[in-house]
């Protein structure tokens, strides 16, 4: 069980990191920074609904198919 702070911070680094990242891109480098090698779909799963509470918290947003910091 990761806290859902954890995985947003870990998210915001991976946007941060890149200067923006795809959507598909995001769980993978997630679940790297949080020391996993494989990517479950529990924790894709994860890392996919705190990417929408981001957006709905206007703190990242998609342009252009990447999510950059709002």
């Amino acid at each position: 069980m990761i806290a859902p702070a954890e995985i947003r911070a870990a998210i915001l680094a991976v946007i941060d990191l890149g200067h923006g990242a795809a959507q598909k891109e995001i769980p993978t480098a997630v679940a790297r920074i949080l020391g996993f090698k494989n990517t479950s779909a529990q924790l894709r799963y994860a890392v996919e609904g705190q990417i929408h509470k981001l957006e709905k918290l206007n703190t990242i947003a998609e342009v252009n198919g990447m999510f950059k910091r709002a």
